[in-house]
């Protein structure tokens, strides 16, 4: 059968939210009895070799549906389901639509408000701040002399 992409956990993850709070390493053989995977598929490597395929899509599956709304990450790791996401639950699909993932995911209200495209600061890019902020830095160990020299800042 093969390890399923990390859009086919996104329902199997929801369901078992629905149950219990959801932690990724809690949670890997649970969604791993669902799809009937093998031990040697359980334990195949990204090709990092950090992590294991299933680890990884059950942690974009995660990732995708708390930035859907669908499910909360109230303490750092562990998720929990929400309204949104019990709603979701209750239409009965034994496989989520297209139009929930992908790029119809990314369109949702609150998956664009939290997402970095969002983001703007008040000088400019992200890049550009830290230049300057890495600049500061620099002026601020060459006027206190720890460079030997002495510039104005």
């Amino acid at each position: 059968m093969g390890i399923p992409d990390f859009q086919s956990f996104l329902l199997p993850v929801l369901r078992l939210a629905s149950s219990r709070d959801v932690r990724t390493k809690d949670s890997l053989d649970a969604i791993s009895d669902e799809f009937g995977l093998t031990e040697e598929e359980r334990d195949t490597p990204l090709p990092s070799g950090k992590r294991t395929v299933v680890a990884s899509r059950l942690s974009w599956a995660l990732y995708y549906l708390a930035r859907a709304g669908m499910l909360e990450n109230k303490v750092r790791g562990v998720y929990s389901i929400t309204q949104k996401g019990q709603d979701l639950l209750s239409r009965g699909f034994e496989k989520l639509p297209p139009r929930f993932y992908g790029k119809n995911l990314l369109s949702l209200p609150h998956f664009t408000k939290t997402s970095g495209k969002e983001r703007s600061h008040p000088t400019g890019s992200v890049r550009a701040t830290s230049l300057k902020t890495q600049w500061r830095r620099v002026r601020k160990k060459l006027w206190s002399g720890h460079m030997g020299y002495c510039v104005t800042p």
